[in-house]
């Protein structure tokens, strides 16, 4: 917890907050030693557990921790991992979407526990020449595994945790955004197969791998769910291997701000509400080929560089440390090069015409200044904003994130495009703005 505080691995963390995230994690802890004694096998682990797998287990344990948007559920995670290898958990794999910065964020934030051994999927080298130095520290110190959800991935994961031995072990499993692939899609089309006689379907790879595989092979076990959107979860069929049989429920410490934070009941429901309106064709366009950025983006380029000025002239602080535009319309590569020379195309020519003192760019940054002091009281005078964002477009980055390329962004204004490598569970920090 120690780690949390100075940031390691994480954002530093208040104490009030840490000791909420603490009092969480093992009131959670609680319930999984709980279900491990009762559907699994006793005396493995908690506080004079063994530490050890005994027999076969009597069998699976599911459960599920439910957590807003936003509300520290990586965190909760991380102190639960912690806690867990103190009551003899000696196996741990987290398992996250099939996205290499997220494999690389998860790692970075689980940076933050002291003790255990921390291994990511990513590199799968380092595992196989030190298997040895792994397998003889299980008892003592424990493994903590990274693991996307990727077939190949975890077919080398399930083979190499075969040879150190941890089927020997009580293991946790961490499913993050647990209703994202480990699902299985086919089972409606197996349904339908079955009731016409004809051959049915496969599982999907994903759930084979995790359910019929990982789950096996680590045989004494808790499998906890990690969602803000728990509903397929729920709804699993009675008996299933991917029905929860418990539920905690995450509460948001001081300070979140969630969705109600951003949109106030008295913005919500006064009678201007802050909506501002994007063309519903405007996608189909962009994938379709248009000949520059259409006006919803460029209102939304121009919205992002005022309020990147007003945060910068009010708090200069967070501004060098990166303010970011994010656009993320399509998950093809194709598109994220033409949105890239679309966004380019418009910021140089409001850098154009900010040097020449007019143009319908200026416009533009003049209903955006217009809209933001619906929500910001007192925004910084635009002539202000204009000089703030002639000054800093000198440095702008525009990045395109995706499977192709992994461009990194910098501490003044990014525009980023991004596809699916951008897709949920990957934090931006300092985000102001996304089209659509």
């Amino acid at each position: 917890m120690k780690a949390l505080e100075t940031g390691v691995g994480a954002k530093p963390m208040r104490p009030a907050a840490l000791e909420r995230v603490r009092k969480d994690a093992l009131k959670l802890l609680g319930r999984i030693v709980g279900a491990y004694a009762n559907e699994v096998a006793a005396g493995e682990v908690g506080a004079d557990g063994s530490g050890r797998a005994g027999a076969a287990p009597a069998g699976t344990c599911t459960g599920l921790l439910y957590g807003r948007i936003q509300s520290g559920k990586t965190v909760a995670m991380i102190s639960l991992v912690a806690a867990a290898i103190d009551n003899g958990f000696r196996v741990v794999v987290v398992l996250t979407s099939d996205n290499v910065k997220l494999v690389r964020q998860t790692t970075e934030r689980f940076g933050a526990l002291e003790g255990p051994i921390a291994l990511d999927v990513l590199n799968p080298g380092h595992w196989r020449a030190d298997h040895r130095h792994i397998g003889r520290h299980l008892t003592r110190a424990g493994v903590v595994f990274v693991c996307s959800k990727n077939k190949d991935r975890l077919d080398a994961l399930n083979a190499f945790l075969r040879e150190i031995g941890a089927p020997g072990f009580p293991a946790l499993i961490l499913d993050d955004e647990a209703d994202q692939a480990t699902l299985d899609a086919n089972t409606a089309a197996r349904s339908r197969r079955r009731l016409q006689g004809a051959p049915e379907p496969d599982p999907t790879a994903i759930h084979a791998r995790v359910v019929d595989e990982l789950r096996k092979t680590l045989g004494h076990h808790v499998f906890l769910q990690v969602t803000a959107t728990p509903y397929a979860l729920l709804l699993q069929s009675v008996g299933t291997a991917l029905r929860p049989s418990f539920t905690e429920l995450l509460e948001p410490g001081d300070g979140y701000t969630g969705g109600e934070y951003f949109f106030e009941a008295e913005h919500v429901d006064g009678p201007t509400p802050p909506l501002v309106f994007v063309d519903a064709d405007e996608s189909v366009a962009l994938t379709e080929g248009v000949a520059e950025a259409p006006d919803g983006l460029q209102r939304a380029i121009a919205f992002f560089l005022i309020a990147a000025a007003a945060q910068g002239i009010m708090d200069p602080g967070t501004a060098k440390q990166g303010q970011n535009f994010l656009c993320h319309t399509s998950r093809l590569r194709i598109d994220h090069r033409q949105l890239e020379a679309h966004v380019r195309a418009f910021v140089d020519r409001v850098g154009d015409e900010l040097d020449a003192g007019n143009g319908a760019a200026i416009a533009k940054l003049h209903s955006a200044h217009v809209e933001l002091g619906r929500t910001l009281a007192s925004p910084p005078p635009f002539d202000e904003a204009l000089a703030q964002i002639s000054r800093r477009l000198v440095t702008r980055k525009i990045v395109v994130i995706n499977a192709e390329t992994e461009a990194e962004y910098g501490r003044g204004l990014n525009l980023i495009i991004g596809g699916n490598i951008l897709g949920r569970g990957v934090t931006i920090d300092n985000l102001l703005v996304t089209h659509p």
